[in-house]
């Protein structure tokens, strides 16, 4: 049985420096790259990133969807309550 994850998940402010720096500084493809319209207004662009054996990294930005806040905190640290690091 082949243990690992397939992928971890976390958010950015700004997709396009998300991309460049994890395609051109770290040379991690993206496979996939898109761009989600919501029924009730907004968008949600999603990214992965293959970082090899069969693991990515994906990286969400939201725009513009009721009930997100603009400037949410994109931190793993705030959200768990653990001080940084």
């Amino acid at each position: 049985m082949n243990r690992g994850i397939h992928h971890i998940g976390l958010a950015t402010h700004d997709m396009e420096s998300t991309l460049d720096f994890y395609e051109n500084v770290l040379g991690f493809p993206a496979v996939v790259c898109e761009t989600i319209e919501l029924e009730a207004g907004g968008a949600i662009r999603h990214a992965f990133f293959d970082v090899g054996g069969g693991e990515l990294i994906a990286f969400m930005e939201v725009n513009e969807v009721d009930g997100v806040s603009a400037d949410f905190d994109t931190g793993i640290n705030k959200g768990l309550g653990v001080g940084g690091g």
